[in-house]
């Protein structure tokens, strides 16, 4: 491969890093700028809710509500706001990789 082969694939592998790694941030950011404040305080709301009054159902009912919590989590987490505890990972290898899987869950709903 010559110097200017090297060059481009140098800066194509640095290119495909920085979108792997910082890809979430931008969607992140993308998110939260399109989302009203007043529907992030709805949905924190109901998200409270929820989990206030899950002690008290039945089970099927408790599984519903535990499932829209779920989805409201990964609404947050879309957005790059946090609604839950635990959100810290082990590794490098698990900040790029968790972003990625929790958008992916998102966009599946």
């Amino acid at each position: 491969m010559n110097r200017k082969g090297l060059w481009k694939a140098g800066i194509g592998a640095l290119t495909l890093l920085l979108l792997i790694s910082g890809g979430p941030n931008c969607i992140h950011l993308f998110y939260r700028l399109s989302t009203p404040q007043t529907v992030v305080l709805a949905n924190r709301s109901h998200y409270e809710t929820l989990a206030n009054r899950e002690s008290g159902l039945s089970a099927e009912d408790q599984e519903t509500s535990i499932r829209k919590r779920y989805e409201l989590t990964l609404w947050f987490h879309a957005r790059g706001l946090n609604i839950d505890e635990g959100d810290d990972h082990e590794s490098i290898w698990q900040s790029i990789k968790h972003p990625w899987w929790e958008l992916m869950e998102y966009w599946r709903l």
